[in-house]
């Protein structure tokens, strides 16, 4: 799909993290490692805060 294999990787979150991760997945018909992918790649953009900007 991307031009190049997946790899596996590992992160550290709270489980209340997770599964609210997970759920944010689901809800836009998405799997975790798909989340994260398009969130890498910028095709899901998030904002940073206005303090930041």
């Amino acid at each position: 799909m991307y031009g190049e294999a997946k790899k596996r990787r590992q992160l550290m979150a709270t489980d209340e993290g997770w599964d609210g991760f997970k759920a944010l997945a689901t809800s836009m018909d998405l799997s975790a490692s798909e989340l994260v992918e398009r969130l890498g790649r910028g095709t899901i953009p998030l904002e940073p805060p206005a303090s930041k900007r």
